[in-house]
Order: C-alpha cells, then sequence, then structure tokens
C-alpha cells in the first residue's frame, strides 16, 4: 500500500515539476546553470518563504547552515502565515522554557516546528546549539526534515526496517535510513548520479528551494481561522463560526488530528469560542481539498472552581448547578451554565444525566458562565505510581506520576496515613522513587501505601543541582549516570566532619545511602576531582615499568611544559599515517602524540593514545 502511495506522489510531484520557467529570473545570480532551480527560487521568493539579498543577488550556490533549515521548513509549514500568527504564538510559549538555552534567529521557528511535530526536544542542539547551528545542512539531514515534515515518522513506526537503495546506502547514519527512504520515495530529494544518494553533501539554497517547492506542489496547504461555535461528539461534527458570523460544519475523520495548544486531544475537549486554524492540503485520490490538521487555542479562563455536585434545575434562562464547599459539606453556591458549555465525566463527553450526587466536579468560568464541567466520583484510587515530590509538612501537596506518565499534585486529607513498607509513619518519610498507592476522596489523600529499597552506593560526582524546592545530585558508577535527590535531612561527612550540600564539588568520589531515588547519607571517599582531557605533545622518556610517558607540552603562551602520561590497561595506540592500531613497544622517544584521558588529584591516565608523528 504505501509503495503504491509513495508511486502516485512521486508520479504528482515529477507532473507538478516538469513545468519549465518561462519567465527571467528576478535575481542577478540565477543563471543558466541554475535553470533547474530557477522556477522554485521564483516561486519561493514570491511567497516569502526565502529571501534574495540587498545586493538583488540569490547565491544559490551557498550552502544551507541547520538554523537556516529550520527557517525555511517552518515557513514551508505555514509558520509565517498570518492566520497561524496564534498557532505560532502558542508554539513560542510552550516552548520558550526549553528554547531559553539556545541563541539563534530560529528559535520561533523552531517552536513552530515542535508543535507541529516535526522536532522534538533532543533534536534542538543538533539544529541550534552555539556548535551546530551555523553548520551546513547535509542531504541525510534535509531527508530527515523532508520526512518529518510530511509525517513519515507514523509511518516508519509501522516500517522501522526500511532502507535506501543506493550504491552508497551504508554511508546513511542508521537513524536517518528510514528518512532518506521516505523522503526519496517521495521524489522531494533524489539521488546525485550512478545511483548514490551522497549523504554528507551540503545542501545549497538552490538545492532547498527546488525541496521545499516540491513539498509544497504536492501539499497546496492552505488555512483558515475560525472559532468554535458547537461540537457534536456523536456525529463527529464541528460548527465553526467565521469573523463574519457565518457558520461552517466539518466531519473531523479519525485521521485528522486535533491539536489544543499543541496537544493532541478529543473533539470532546473543543469548547466554545476557542479559536481554531484549519490547515487544508489536496487528497492526492480525488484530486479535491481536504482536511488536514485542527489546531484549536484554549479559551482564557477567568476563573476554576471545584467542590462536590448537589444537582441543578433548568428555567426558561438555562441550566444552574448548585456545587458544594469541600471542606465545608454544607456551604453551596449556584452557578449558571453557559449556552454551549462542554459537560465532561472522567475528561470524557458526558451529560448531566450521568452526574451523581455528591460527584467530584471542577468548574471552568468564563464571563460569569460556567464554560466547562467535568466530574469524578468522590472516591478515586491511584495504583503503582512513583513518588515525584514529598511534601514537607501536612500543608504541602505529594507530587506523583502515575503509570500513564501523567504527573498529580495531591494534597493529604486531615488525618491522612502512610505505611511504607509496612510501618506506619509520616509522609516526610518518602523517598523519591518510591512506589505508591493512593486512596483518593475529592482528590485528597485518605490513605497511602508505600514501598522503596534502600542500598549504597559508590560513585563520582556527575552533578550538583540546587533549588529553593529541592537539591539533586547526579552521580556516574561506570556508564552509568543517575540522578538522585538529596533529602533534606540528609547527613554529609567530609574529612570526618559534617559539611554543606554547596561544599561538594563535581569529581568528588563519595558514598550514598539511597532510598529509592533519595539520598539520606553523603560521605565523601576522595575530594580529588577527575576531569575529561586530553594532551598533545613529544614524548621525551618513557619508563615501561611504570607504563608512563614524560612529554613536553607546549601552552598557549609558547612555554614547554612537561607532563608525566601513565597508560591505563588496554590502553589503545593507534597510528595516524597507517589508521591501524599499534602496541604500545611501538612508542619512541620524539614521537608527537595526542592523547585523551582522565586527570584526578594530578595524575593524567589515558586510554586512548594516537601517534601524530615523529
Amino acid at each position: 500500500m504505501m509503495k503504491k502511495v509513495l508511486a502516485l506522489l512521486v508520479s504528482v510531484v515529477l507532473i507538478l515539476g516538469s513545468f519549465s520557467s518561462v519567465f527571467a529570473a528576478s535575481f542577478s545570480d540565477v543563471t543558466k546553470s541554475y535553470d533547474w532551480a530557477e522556477e522554485a527560487i521564483e516561486t519561493l521568493a514570491a511567497k516569502k518563504v526565502i529571501t534574495g539579498y540587498p545586493d538583488g543577488t540569490f547565491k544559490p550556490g551557498n550552502n544551507i547552515t541547520k538554523q537556516e533549515a529550520i527557517t525555511l521548513f517552518a515557513r514551508c509549514l505555514g509558520s509565517d502565515e498570518d492566520v497561524n500568527e496564534a498557532v505560532l504564538s502558542v508554539a513560542s510559549l510552550n516552548a520558550e522554557s526549553v528554547l531559553a538555552k539556545y541563541d539563534s534567529y530560529a528559535l520561533n521557528q523552531a517552536a513552530y516546528l515542535l508543535y507541529k511535530k516535526v522536532l522534538n526536544e533532543d533534536d534542538l542542539a543538533t539544529y541550534l546549539s552555539a556548535a551546530n547551528k551555523d553548520d551546513t545542512l547535509k542531504r541525510y539531514e534535509a531527508a530527515i526534515l523532508i520526512a518529518k515534515s510530511l509525517g513519515g515518522d507514523v509511518w516508519l513506526k509501522s516500517n522501522p526496517d526500511v532502507k535506501a537503495d543506493f550504491a552508497d546506502t551504508d554511508e546513511i547514519p542508521a537513524n536517518a535510513q528510514g528518512y532518506v527512504y521516505y523522503a526519496s520515495e517521495l521524489g522531494i530529494i533524489q539521488g546525485m548520479g550512478d545511483n548514490e544518494f551522497a549523504p554528507n553533501g551540503n545542501v545549497t539554497r538552490a538545492q532547498v528551494s527546488v525541496m521545499i517547492n516540491r513539498i509544497l506542489n504536492m501539499m497546496q496547504y492552505s488555512y483558515s481561522h475560525w472559532t468554535v461555535a458547537d461540537v457534536d461528539v456523536d456525529l463527529n461534527v464541528v460548527t465553526l463560526r467565521d469573523t463574519e458570523g457565518e457558520t461552517e460544519k466539518y466531519t473531523i475523520s479519525s485521521s485528522v488530528p486535533v491539536m489544543i495548544d499543541g496537544t493532541k486531544s478529543a473533539l470532546s475537549e473543543l469548547q466554545g469560542g476557542m479559536e481554531v486554524v484549519l490547515t487544508f492540503t489536496r487528497d492526492f485520490d480525488t484530486e479535491t481539498e481536504r482536511l488536514y490538521s485542527l489546531d484549536a487555542i484554549s479559551l482564557n479562563i477567568d476563573e476554576t472552581l471545584e467542590g462536590i455536585y448537589r444537582g441543578k434545575t433548568t428555567d426558561n434562562s438555562g441550566t444552574t448547578v448548585t456545587i458544594a464547599d469541600i471542606e465545608s459539606k454544607t456551604t453551596k453556591n449556584n452557578y449558571k451554565l453557559a449556552a454551549n458549555v462542554a459537560v465532561k465525566y472522567n475528561g470524557l463527553a458526558a451529560s448531566l444525566a450521568d452526574y451523581k450526587d455528591g460527584d467530584h466536579v471542577f468548574l471552568e468560568i468564563i464571563s460569569g458562565k460556567v464554560a466547562v464541567i467535568d466530574a469524578a466520583p468522590k472516591n478515586t484510587t491511584v495504583n503503582n505510581a512513583t513518588v515525584v515530590s514529598i511534601p514537607s509538612s501536612t500543608d504541602a501537596n505529594l507530587v506523583v506520576k502515575t503509570k500513564n506518565g501523567e504527573e498529580m499534585e495531591l494534597a493529604l486529607a486531615s488525618g491522612a496515613t502512610l505505611r511504607r513498607n509496612g510501618s506506619l509513619t509520616e509522609f516526610r518519610s518518602l523517598a523519591v522513587g518510591d512506589s505508591i498507592n493512593l486512596e483518593l476522596q475529592y482528590g485528597r489523600i485518605l490513605t497511602a501505601t508505600a514501598t522503596g529499597a534502600s542500598k549504597d552506593v559508590e560513585a563520582v560526582i556527575e552533578s550538583i543541582y540546587h533549588s529553593a524546592e529541592e537539591s539533586k545530585i547526579g552521580v556516574k558508577k561506570g556508564s552509568t549516570v543517575t540522578t538522585y535527590t538529596v533529602s533534606r535531612d540528609a547527613v554529609i561527612t567530609m574529612n570526618g566532619e559534617k559539611v554543606t550540600l554547596y561544599e561538594l564539588r563535581v569529581g568528588y568520589t563519595v558514598k550514598l545511602k539511597t532510598a529509592s531515588l533519595s539520598v539520606t547519607d553523603i560521605t565523601v571517599l576522595s575530594s580529588a576531582v577527575t576531569t575529561q582531557r586530553s594532551v598533545t605533545g613529544t614524548i621525551t622518556a618513557i619508563n615501561s615499568d611504570w607504563g608512563m610517558l614524560q612529554v613536553d607540552v607546549v601552552t598557549a603562551d609558547g612555554d614547554v611544559v612537561p607532563q608525566q602520561v601513565f597508560l591505563k590497561k588496554g590502553v589503545t595506540i593507534l597510528n595516524s599515517a597507517t589508521g591501524k592500531a599499534v602496541d604500545a613497544s611501538k612508542l619512541t622517544v620524539g614521537m608527537s602524540i595526542l592523547a585523551a584521558g582522565t586527570e584526578t588529584g594530578g595524575i593524567f591516565e589515558t586510554n586512548s593514545v594516537m601517534i601524530l608523528g615523529k
């Protein structure tokens, strides 16, 4: 099936790309040698997807940097369309914290691609870090962006083993194989002759223009802006209203993603008054326009309330619900429902007929009326959750993560009890990482049962984190790094004396007493800091018995400093001239070497030596 679909899409792209340009280039340097890209460049320039330079040139042969690629692919997907302004604002707000550590002109566009699921947080460093953002985009990286922009991730999850069929396929990174297959099958990016893909070749401005123009020709995106008037969950129909007050009904099929503030949501979660952007594309079977996605912006709620459901009344003016206060159980208030109120039970579409007296209810108020009302049974349970944060007092909340990955912040009911590892104890005795089962009433913890394992860990400090809310320590043992929360009453000892966490340093060797993912005791075994470094210099002496080299190192100031380099057991020695590994006995005085390793307490040990020459 995929082959048939891909074949059809490829033929469409080839047809659309077969029309030759009939007008002269606007850019002085888009000459006959770039006639293959002229139409794409002119089209994208007219759409302001890609721009030229103030001197009237386009510089088609210049390489595209990674942050430029982020900008172009975001524009390709509509980031600069006026109708998507609200979506871009939400995307930028959602990504504000994860993008804060990057310095790039492409941050808004990266936020938009995060929102559209083209990028994930792990991709950001590849494209926007100081070390990578000005690097040239490689052809295999372009294929990844193309495939992700066209929803290839969904198909590749079901077809994880596909592999592009090029003469140089083995040169394509493993994580890019499926994306190259997908993008090349669609005809968006093609081979370079002799059936080679040239995955590590650079992408030029002319080439990326052709790629993006092919995407736009194939997909033919268009957008429209609305507000939600009504939602019929039974028929999967949403009624939308435009700025003129005219309404239009759309059937939302299961293949159309409904996104609210960038989160995939059920149609039932749409609320009257929500701002909506519809994206349309071309249906390749019918050659007609079809709905591609629905992006909604959540309402600005004036007030949120919770309470106990005590019934409803309905008259000519509408429906009113009566809600009792959770703490007093007796104080009651009445709230008028909005005409387009969203009624839910356990988060799913429902009616007030599904509500029972005493249910736990949640109200969202807009302009004095209930826009959303949701309910749940008064008594609920949470099983097999994991403790994330511990309450410091009975007034504080417990944070747990459910087995589905949802974080819940829960208050303690009056008289709440906890048993940990079978013993009745206080909630502050919990440890981060404990497994916990909870019984709740009106969302407050009544009883809790927790289990946690204790063990000693000897490792090297990798990171230390302090905040007003919590402190964490990351330690490395072998190649594994584990992060622990430091309990508030943890005892820290160094050289036989009690110290604070602020006196510890990265590189210290420590012994930890842990309870689940919490640390209750830290003992510093060695305060000699271990650091990663490399040494480049000339061998002046060799002590085979000690496995030690004396190396003269030239500093940045031009001074020559002697450095002892100890060879670790199993050290790898590589001759750069031959590319082959050699034995330590081949090292001789006068050789120039590069040694990489660790330094602890002034002693440098290496497990990797490169012979640079003699």
